[in-house]
């Protein structure tokens, strides 16, 4: 019934497409995660938790080996296609948000969300996989074996240029009074279109 109805409540035929392929997601997370916002479902709302980690944590692997063969297949070094592809796809729902929140007069709450995600990403999402890894899954035995290797050519140039533009937007707040006006707007992105060719080169 859900999916005859599903199905006569699409007009044209690229919605029919769109919804086609949305059906065994749909149904997967359907499956998989229990509803909680049904009161006989909300005793299980841990597991509805831990189900909705496991699949965020699914889709990011996929889409990280994704980008890995496609640049693999491109001959396009991983770190361009993590400062281009991943880096916009993963902030395209911060930018929206924070948006949204800056409209209902909340900046620095919009700001606070921009920033503190990164420092999140950076000090967590990567600092826990990372810490398992040589913890627990060592490349070699012994003490010397626990460490990641990291197989990114022109990582030390991208690090320093995101330090840089860092810097450089601190710099610029300091100056303008840590005020978001215009001028800070144009500064940062004509900062960001000059310093991403370098970056990704």
């Amino acid at each position: 019934m859900y999916i005859s109805s599903g199905w006569s409540s699409r007009k044209t035929i690229r919605s029919k497409i769109q919804w086609l392929c949305m059906v065994p997601l749909m149904r997967i997370l359907r499956w998989t995660i229990p509803p909680c916002h049904y009161e006989t479902y909300q005793k299980y709302v841990t597991l509805t938790f831990v189900m909705c980690i496991f699949w965020i944590a699914v889709c990011s692997y996929l889409i990280a080996w994704m980008i890995t063969i496609l640049g693999n297949t491109l001959q396009v070094p991983d770190s361009v296609m993590g400062l281009t592809f991943i880096a916009a796809g993963m902030s395209i729902p911060e930018t929206v948000s924070s948006v949204i929140v800056a409209g209902q007069g909340q900046g620095s709450m919009a700001l606070s969300n921009s920033w503190g995600s990164s420092t999140f990403d950076i000090l967590l999402c990567l600092g826990i996989p990372w810490l398992i890894k040589s913890t627990y899954f060592p490349n070699q035995l012994g003490v010397d074996g626990h460490y990641v290797q990291i197989s990114s050519h022109g990582l030390e140039y991208s690090s320093f240029a995101l330090l840089l533009i860092l810097f450089l937007v601190y710099s610029i707040l300091y100056f303008n009074k840590f005020k978001l006006d215009k001028k800070v707007r144009i500064y940062r992105v004509n900062m960001k279109n000059v310093t991403k060719p370098r970056v990704d080169s």
